[in-house]
């Protein structure tokens, strides 16, 4: 069934995330961005034309500096200091003429009219590399009518290593996944990244190295894994039934076809293990593993 014409009436949900490496393009926490007032957008899209034989025969378009608005009722402090880059410490936020804004991704909803049988339709939008420029501001007395005094946050918008810089999905298209709803912003949605769930390969370990090594894969596509934790992945010895003693240490590689997450820990040793991913393991997009309990014996 085609999409019905549904004008754009509202904006919604914005939140953030601060880009943490931008040499690998991951992110960090999702934040809240309460009381949006408006949002604009400009990518400066501009055309040439050529024209031969008369007429004009070609036309060549480009996207230039892109520029981004967002008009806000207030910004709490910690949010202040965490977009524009200063320092927010035992209630109070310190601007020093060094601080520099970090690259964010801008996420944010905004509604459109009429519903998709009992549901509203949305567009869902990532923006994936904005700095913000510090705002000015002024001050005025109150007089005999309220003048508020918001918050107009400028700034630009960059792109990825791969030419991306906005992705945007509309909630009543049929073709659209429910998984890339879902997870839209529990974490940045790169359409790059497959949103289907991360499979565990098969599980081994070195006993003289004290390690057990868990392969993750998805269609052979490049991906990057968070980091586990003892209650994503629990290591039982077999002849015991008990969790396995000591401290485990988690690595996560590097972003690849097939990363792993590799626990160390001085008590693994040549004995049958059960190593068990909990779908809490996720890929730095939010999804998913697919569970799995697998009986290892280290080598």
């Amino acid at each position: 069934m085609p999409l019905a014409a549904r004008p754009r009436i509202g904006l919604s949900n914005v939140v953030y995330a601060l880009m943490t490496d931008e040499t690998a393009e991951t992110y960090g926490t999702i934040y809240p961005l309460a009381h949006a007032m408006d949002l604009t957008y400009d990518p400066a899209s501009s055309l040439a034309s050529l024209f031969t034989d008369d007429g004009l025969g070609f036309v060549a378009e480009t996207t230039g500096e892109q520029t981004i608005g967002l008009g806000n009722a207030d910004i709490l402090p910690a949010d202040y200091a965490r977009l524009l880059g200063n320092t927010y410490s035992n209630g109070g936020v310190t601007y020093n003429t060094l601080d520099q804004s970090p690259y964010v991704a801008l996420g944010y909803k905004t509604l459109r009219t009429g519903k998709d049988g009992s549901n509203l339709v949305y567009d869902y939008t990532w923006l994936y590399k904005c700095k913000f420029k510090k705002p000015s501001f002024d001050a005025k007395t109150k007089g005999n009518a309220i003048e508020y005094q918001t918050i107009k946050l400028e700034g630009l918008v960059a792109k990825l290593a791969n030419n991306d810089y906005m992705f945007k999905v509309r909630t009543d298209d049929a073709t659209l996944p429910a998984a890339t709803l879902a997870g839209f912003f529990t974490a940045v949605t790169l359409p790059t990244t497959s949103l289907t769930a991360v499979t565990v390969g098969t599980i081994t370990g070195a006993s003289g190295a004290k390690t057990i090594t868990i392969p993750f894969a998805k269609s052979g596509e490049t991906f990057l894994m968070q980091d586990g934790s003892d209650s994503q992945i629990t290591i039982s010895v077999v002849s015991t039934g008990a969790l396995l003693a000591g401290t485990n240490t988690f690595t996560k590689s590097a972003a690849g076809t097939a990363p792993t997450i590799t626990i160390a820990n001085t008590n693994i040793a040549a004995v049958a293990y059960l190593v068990s991913v909990t779908s809490n393991v996720k890929d730095t997009n939010g999804i998913s593993v697919t569970p799995k309990s697998q009986l290892v014996t280290p080598a």
